[in-house]
């Protein structure tokens, strides 16, 4: 609700749509994400490529997959 800065309504059917893109380990596939990417790109009719890197940031990610004794896959 704080990120959307919305209704806890819009919040719940917003995790609802997305929860299933994510792997049980937490990470995102990244040709699912590139294909998120080019969409807003040309929702936003955005012409210049984004890196992934100025993106994602998977440190915190990372971090709690090793506390969690979870591989990256």
């Amino acid at each position: 609700m704080q990120w959307q800065r919305g209704a806890g309504e819009i919040a719940a059917v917003t995790y609802d749509s997305i929860w299933r893109v994510y792997n049980p380990d937490g990470n995102l596939p990244m040709d699912g994400f590139g294909l998120g990417v080019q969409d807003t790109k040309e929702l936003l009719d955005l012409k210049r490529d984004v890196p992934f890197s100025e993106l994602v940031g998977l440190s915190a990610l990372r971090e709690g997959q090793a506390e969690l004794g979870l591989k990256p896959k």
